[in-house]
């Protein structure tokens, strides 16, 4: 999917994006990898602290989180940003370890998860009634899935609808303000290639988060239109550049 080649089943502000062979005037990949360089000094920073929990005995009642606030595409569909509802922008890890009560290397592919989850599982660990909206990743009960919402933005020289979408763990369903949409199978398709939202096979699944995504979406996003149903966006509307903070 990295600078993508035949992006004809993506949306039109996809199809306008240009193909470049450098990120932030870096060879193609070069940015990644100091990224995950830097990361090194996360890593001996994070076993500072385990062992220091360890030392004062309260590493066996201490819980941990590990995540990050959001993805960001090196690449992908031609694309060199975040506020996109792709899965290089929307998905992120999150690795929990719950003192002592939790198993080397478990892993529940169920869980989709928003940040308020985070918050909602703290406030169960400590025994304290949940005042989120967020619902506890150890709950019997996991997320179907989780909103996406986008309002319209203009970087790298394009301008891109808002949108308001559903992902699950294994999908996205996303529909943008100017009538367009997108559906992919993660299981079938997992670097979004193929854009399936008018594939029979998946007509009765891309019904079913549409309606998802229609109950999340109300009110629609900014500018969208009047409702999910009744997108009025044009592309030739004037919108705001990205700011610094935005990345693009």
């Amino acid at each position: 999917s990295v600078m993508e080649a035949d992006v004809g089943d993506k949306p039109l502000w996809v199809g306008a994006t240009a193909v470049s062979r450098t990120l932030d005037r870096s060879p193609l990949g070069r940015k990644l990898v100091r990224q995950r360089e830097a990361l090194l000094s996360v890593d001996d920073e994070v076993q500072r602290i385990i062992k220091a929990l360890k030392a004062s005995g309260r590493l066996s009642r201490t819980a941990i989180f590990f995540t990050s606030d959001n993805g960001f595409m090196h690449g992908q569909h031609r694309l060199t940003r975040k506020s996109v509802p792709y899965r290089g922008a929307t998905e992120v890890p999150l690795v929990l370890r719950l003192g002592d009560s939790t198993a080397a290397g478990l892993l529940d592919s169920r869980a989709a998860a928003a940040n308020v989850d985070i918050t909602a599982t703290v406030l169960g660990l400590a025994g304290l009634p949940n005042t989120t909206q967020g619902q506890s990743l150890l709950a019997p009960d996991q997320r179907g899935g989780v909103p996406l919402l986008g309002v319209a933005r203009q970087a790298q020289g394009v301008a891109r609808p808002p949108y308001c979408g559903w992902r699950t763990p294994d999908e996205l369903f996303v529909r943008y303000g100017s009538g367009e949409e997108e559906f992919y199978d993660y299981r079938a398709d997992p670097y979004e290639l193929d854009n399936a939202v008018a594939d029979p096979a998946y007509a009765q699944r891309v019904a079913q988060l549409r309606a998802v995504a229609r109950s999340a979406c109300t009110p629609a996003p900014p500018e969208f239109g009047p409702t999910f149903d009744q997108p009025t966006w044009q592309y030739d509307d004037g919108i705001p550049q990205a700011d610094h903070n935005d990345n693009g």
